[in-house]
């Protein structure tokens, strides 16, 4: 993301960067949820059913678009605190990769 507050007309996108370290290639799932107080979004679908895609993970660093590049809208509405989660899941779903914890995470908020 561009920022960590948006206000209308404010320039938004949202990738993610993925490295793997290792020479091993392949696909795996991977997972970004937006976090709105206690709701949770989805991604690809933007839903709040549980979705992720299978990302084929490139040896090196890759920016996956998550948000094309939009003007963030007019709104009534303020939230100081939203939050994005991502995750890279071995095959079988039991074990987050990466380093730490493996959790990506940016925190933002918006206004009038």
């Amino acid at each position: 993301m561009a920022a960590t507050y948006y206000r209308p007309g404010d320039r938004c996108w949202l990738r993610a960067r993925v490295n793997n370290p290792l020479p091993v290639t392949g696909r795996r799932p991977f997972f970004v949820v937006l976090q709105i107080q206690t709701s949770y979004w989805f991604w690809p679908a933007w839903d709040t059913a549980l979705d992720y895609a299978l990302l084929d993970l490139p040896a090196g660093a890759a920016d996956i678009p998550i948000i094309a590049a939009f003007d963030w809208p007019l709104t009534d509405a303020a939230l100081d605190r939203a939050a994005f989660w991502a995750a890279v899941l071995s095959e079988d779903f039991q074990t987050v990769l990466g380093d730490e914890d493996g959790l990506g995470y940016w925190e933002f908020g918006f206004g009038p």
